[in-house]
């Protein structure tokens, strides 16, 4: 009886295993969470494409890269890299106001998660936007 069981048990061991095995796609991303007072734009200049948080504690962002097969993402350097071709600002008075840069420029900014479902590695950056990212200099 006992060794019915151990063969059960290491059959269904090889099986959850081999389903589990690698990481299949990747896809890199970048996130915020804004908690300012003001209707904050995001605009990433490759994709020509912009998002719109309108609220205190809403959130949006724009995917980087995704990957097919056992790939780690994107390195903190690459990263960082792409911030360069990301502007943040809010409109007030039909001016528009851009973030300073040195809010988001560096990875002590931004928080990374990694989260796994399934086959699928996620990676993301979030930043938290606040009233200060938009101060008078």
């Amino acid at each position: 009886m006992k060794k019915n069981y151990l063969i059960k048990l290491w059959i269904l061991s090889l099986v959850v295993l081999s389903y589990g095995c690698g990481i299949k796609q990747t896809h890199d991303s970048i996130s915020f969470n804004n908690m300012s007072d003001f209707v904050v734009y995001a605009q990433y200049s490759p994709q020509k494409e912009t998002i719109k948080m309108t609220n205190k504690g809403s959130h949006s962002g724009f995917t980087l890269f995704s990957y097919d097969k056992d790939n780690e993402g994107i390195s903190d350097a690459e990263f960082l890299a792409k911030t360069q071709n990301l502007s943040i600002f809010i409109i007030q008075n039909n001016d528009t106001i851009y973030a300073d840069k040195s809010k988001y420029n560096s990875m002590d900014k931004w928080q990374r998660h990694v989260a796994y479902d399934m086959d699928i590695r996620f990676n993301q950056f979030w930043l938290e936007i606040t009233n200060d990212f938009f101060a008078e200099k």
